[in-house]
């Protein structure tokens, strides 16, 4: 029997928040970036608690894009990976 790996747990969390606005607003104010073991998805965590803790929404895809290409830790290759969302 196969679970799911820690490592697509974060993947599975963040697709929730930015497409389920209800567990949006249950998971985002007690969601950590230490909580996500790869840099990337730290980095979309880190924009969806910013923009929660502004705004009091999750943003949506495009802000999410918008907000991670200002980031100093995204890295050029990510920044080809973000260009093509």
């Amino acid at each position: 029997m196969s679970g799911i790996a820690d490592g697509e747990m974060g993947s599975i969390v963040l697709n929730n928040i930015i497409n389920n606005t209800t567990y949006a607003s249950k998971v985002l104010p007690y969601l950590s970036t230490d909580f996500f073991i790869e840099e990337t998805e730290r980095c979309i965590a880190h924009v969806l608690i910013n923009y929660h803790a502004l705004y009091g929404k999750s943003p949506n895809v495009r802000e999410i894009v918008v907000e991670l290409k200002e980031l100093p830790e995204i890295t050029k290759l990510d920044k080809n990976t973000v260009n093509d969302v």
